[in-house]
């Protein structure tokens, strides 16, 4: 069967390839044969060297985006993982497909990439980390095998390979996401604590149950401490980056990088008191939105995209370097033009857009080149921020900027018409949540579950 769908699935690109290729694009770039995403949880971008980071946290990734197309603002749709790979995996606005704020994923009614691929005749794996990505919650939809064992990066990756030692005659769609990352920032040595102080003497243990201590004014907290969470977040991303990098290169020696489209990105950010909070649960500000996307594709040459993008692009763009016609009911849009390196025109005043998802909020947000927006939907107030001016947020300036602030606030109100046009209107299906998610979610620092 696997054969049959192979070249049933290569004849179909081909042809449809062939017919729909958008005008403008590079017909001279090759059509990629397979797909390889890849989700760091919790990963936030200005963390890694090659968007500006001070410390080495990512020689593998850093390196990986030199000979790549790196999107220097790229916006997630939400502050958690639901959302944010919502977005990722369908090109939808969690908005769009649920009416009110619930804890679930894609409903059966919204496509998947895995989804869109597998109709084109190829196999779809993934291999995640549990958790919120647990099949409970609707991610598994359309993927021929879903591997959702708590198991961590280094694991992941061994089951990844052994797959691709029986697969690779395939074209495929494999998507690969690790919680190393997340909270409780406790990667091994001898990556883990390589930032950490020596001289820290101090106790914290960086764990959601200890943060949320800490905000409630019941653990006490000062800026070594913080230092140290810091430390050992970033030690995290030293991990993982170091796993990740073993695996691109295993990649290239089986010949994968140069027959892939190899996307590397996260589902949302992490806070560290930047406004007061920690982790991204509770705050709705840029350092949790702004994620990494870099996507490598056969045969096209590295560069740096200023303007910002979304995670629902990702689909589309994925369609289009295949060479498949856009996907009806996608909410975002290609940037195969920007990676096959053509103008980055289509983009210039492009506003992403990002909605809150916990249970309460009323916080939407949309974010241009030079400043973002929040506003909050049940009390009708707007802040605005200027991040070349002032990127860690601190001055709202929407009282002396009423112009930036209308046409913003317009985009916003735009998006959400079209999520409310989208919408089904009806509860979202509850979806039983059985005792082993719940341990992993509380491992996790979901201490509400």
């Amino acid at each position: 069967m696997s054969v049959r769908r192979s070249l049933f699935g290569l004849l179909v690109v081909t042809l449809i390839g062939a017919a729909c290729w958008p005008a403008g694009r590079d017909r001279t770039a090759p059509v990629p044969r397979n797909v390889i995403l890849i989700s760091i949880d919790t990963l936030r971008a200005d963390h890694l060297g090659t968007y500006g980071y001070s410390r080495d946290t990512s020689p593998a990734i850093d390196a990986f985006a030199r000979r790549s197309v790196l999107f220097e603002r790229a916006v997630t749709q939400g502050e958690s993982t639901l959302p944010g790979h919502g977005a990722m995996l369908t090109s939808r606005y969690y908005g769009s497909y649920h009416s009110s704020p619930v804890q679930g994923g894609p409903p059966p009614e919204v496509d998947t990439l895995a989804e869109i691929l597998g109709g084109q005749g190829f196999a779809t794996w993934a291999f995640v980390d549990g958790g919120r990505m647990r099949r409970v919650f609707g991610f598994d939809q359309g993927f021929d095998h879903y591997e959702d064992e708590r198991v961590k990066i280094k694991r992941i990756l061994q089951k990844v390979e052994a797959w691709l030692d029986g697969h690779q005659a395939e074209r495929f769609f494999l998507f690969v996401h690790c919680y190393d990352v997340h909270t409780p920032y406790t990667a091994p040595d001898p990556f883990g604590g390589s930032f950490v102080d020596p001289q820290y003497r101090g106790t914290f243990r960086p764990n959601a149950a200890n943060f949320d201590a800490v905000e409630s004014g019941r653990l006490s907290f000062g800026p070594d401490d913080l230092r140290f969470a810091i430390a050992r977040y970033d030690g995290g991303i030293r991990h993982t980056d170091h796993h990740i990098g073993g695996f691109l290169e295993r990649l290239e020696k089986r010949g994968l990088m140069d027959s892939s489209v190899v996307i590397l990105t996260s589902d949302h950010g992490e806070e560290f008191q930047e406004h007061g909070g920690f982790q991204h649960k509770k705050i709705f500000r840029y350092p949790n939105l702004h994620v990494p996307l870099i996507v490598h594709a056969p045969g096209r040459s590295p560069r740096r995209v200023a303007d910002p993008v979304e995670l629902v692009d990702v689909v589309p763009t994925v369609l289009d370097l295949l060479g498949l016609p856009p996907h009806p009911g996608t909410m975002g849009r290609s940037l195969a033009s920007i990676v096959d390196g053509g103008t980055d025109e289509g983009l210039a005043g492009r506003v992403a857009f990002a909605e809150g998802t916990i249970p309460g909020s009323g916080w939407r947000t949309v974010v241009s080149r030079r400043h973002q927006l929040l506003h909050d939907v049940q009390r009708d107030e707007s802040r605005l921020y200027d991040l070349q001016a002032d990127p860690t947020e601190q001055v709202d300036i929407a009282a002396r900027q009423p112009a930036i602030v209308a046409q913003l606030l317009t985009v916003l109100r735009e998006r959400l018409a079209e999520n409310e046009r989208r919408n089904p209107g009806r509860p979202a299906e509850p979806r039983p949540i059985d005792e082993e998610t719940r341990r992993q979610l509380r491992a996790l620092g979901y201490v509400d579950e």
